[in-house]
């Protein structure tokens, strides 16, 4: 199978996992003094490969995104639409959380907010937000602030210097610990931010620091992830179909914009889902975002709130993968430009 949502559906790491199913209890007890320094010994160690000092539990679902904006305030508090499908599900719950669509720099200071919300990559477009740009922004402000930035996508290639890169204070970085290969509902949000402390308190899972530290571990370790990414091969891919379909093939985000593994594609005229279905026949998985993926049948919710309509919503393939050859993209290429005939002889 060739699959093409790596970042989207990150393959489980059972070694990882099984350090948690492999617990006698499921939460740590907070009055046994060995447990408490077994678990600020790990922190520590996790806070020392990310460059900061706390490391807190946190769930990264809806009700986890919806609990945080309680306690921080959903009128002090502004997301990016790009941030996560799970945070994003939050709007439906606050009238007044404030919503950013394609942030810049100069766009971030005309919110009166404190925290801010933004990912490194954007869902289901794959855009690169420039995180430092948007924290020299805000500091121009002179007021408080916190940066939430999601970084689970930097994890799954291996980008550790663009980690090191945001030293910033005021960064705290949110992983989704599925997307690194762990069970799903887990995560954690790593900062040096003191009075963030009492606004995450969620229950610490037994075994949830020891699986995160072995899988970090084994992602900063394995170098072969951000060379590959630094090949530019989604060019390749483009290149590939837009020979074989011509002006049909198209793209959402520059590729300058994306990771080197990462293509926001666009078929015009080409229900993605559609395209989809046909193609598992072919062994390739693709997705249309991260609705797709979740069986949501819906469009892309990035895009509905870029603007576009939803029949130019459905033209998205959001396209991500790792260790596939200039030999395997071109197969891939042309099995999709084949389904893509077929398809559109058929009018389906």
């Amino acid at each position: 199978m060739y699959r093409l949502e790596y970042l989207a559906n990150f393959a489980r790491n059972k070694e990882a996992c099984a350090i948690i199913t492999n617990q006698e209890f499921g939460i740590t007890n907070p009055f046994s003094l060995e447990d408490s320094r077994h678990t600020k010994t790990l922190q520590k160690r996790i806070g020392e490969i990310f460059g900061r000092e706390y490391v807190q539990f946190f769930g990264c679902t809806k009700e986890d995104f919806i609990a945080l904006f309680l306690k921080l305030g959903a009128t002090k508090s502004a997301l990016s639409v790009g941030f996560s499908q799970a945070a994003y599900q939050s709007f439906n719950f606050f009238e007044n959380l404030q919503k950013l669509i394609m942030p810049t720099p100069q766009s971030l200071c005309t919110h009166n907010a404190q925290y801010y919300f933004i990912p490194y990559i954007d869902e289901d477009i794959l855009r690169i937000n420039p995180i430092l740009e948007y924290a020299k922004a805000l500091d121009s402000m002179g007021r408080e602030y916190v940066l939430f930035v999601e970084i689970s996508a930097l994890l799954q290639v291996g980008a550790w210097e663009s980690i090191t890169s945001l030293s910033h204070p005021n960064i705290a970085f949110v992983v989704n610990a599925e997307r690194i290969g762990l069970m799903p509902r887990s995560g954690c949000i790593i900062h040096s931010i003191p009075h963030l402390t009492q606004h995450i308190d969620s229950l610490l899972p037994n075994g949830f620091l020891e699986s995160l530290l072995y899988v970090c571990k084994q992602l900063q370790n394995d170098t072969h992830l951000w060379q590959y990414c630094t090949q530019n091969y989604n060019a390749l891919l483009l290149e590939n179909l837009q020979n074989l379909l011509g002006d049909r093939i198209g793209v959402f985000t520059p590729l300058q914009e994306c990771f080197g593994n990462c293509l926001a594609l666009r078929i015009s005229g080409i229900k993605a889902r559609v395209l989809a279905q046909s193609l598992l026949l072919e062994d390739i998985a693709i997705i249309n975002g991260m609705d797709c993926l979740l069986g949501n049948f819906k469009p892309s919710f990035v895009l509905r709130e870029l603007g576009y309509e939803d029949a130019h919503c459905r033209e998205l393939i959001s396209i991500s993968f790792m260790n596939l050859s200039p030999s395997d993209l071109t197969l891939i290429a042309q099995k999709i430009a084949k389904i893509c005939e077929i398809t559109q002889a058929l009018e389906i």
